[in-house]
């Protein structure tokens, strides 16, 4: 339904099974959705990814700072209602110590978002 509302930004499900879909692809891969999302959104993901060399690589609070927050968006003049990101299945997510590092870069950084985003 948001898809066909033009409002699905991103969605990111974990899944324990697949190597791809665990805590420290989330922050890049949702990017990455927003990026094919919006050119708008998407130049502005070119022009920070090209600046900071290696961001995957980086912290996840990092990259959640870097990528998906208010500053880093703040050239994006969005007006097309709320963008939904939707994360799913976040018990999949890993083990103990990666599930705790991503819910402390989250908590720390749904606060910091661009007003246009909602996370589900």
């Amino acid at each position: 339904m948001m898809r066909e509302l033009h409002r699905l930004g991103a969605f990111f499900f974990f899944d324990r099974d697949i190597p791809e879909r665990n805590a420290a692809t989330l922050i890049r891969t949702l990017a990455y959705q927003l990026a094919l999302f919006d050119a708008q959104i998407g130049d502005e993901m070119s022009r920070i990814v090209e600046s900071i060399p290696l961001i995957a690589e980086r912290p996840l609070d990092f990259q959640f700072a870097n990528l998906l927050s208010a500053k880093a968006l703040q050239l994006v003049e969005w007006s097309g209602g709320p963008i939904a990101l939707v994360i799913d299945a976040l018990d999949e997510c890993g083990g103990n110590r990666d599930r705790q590092i991503l819910l402390q870069a989250l908590s720390k950084g749904f606060s910091y978002l661009p007003s246009f985003i909602r996370v589900v």
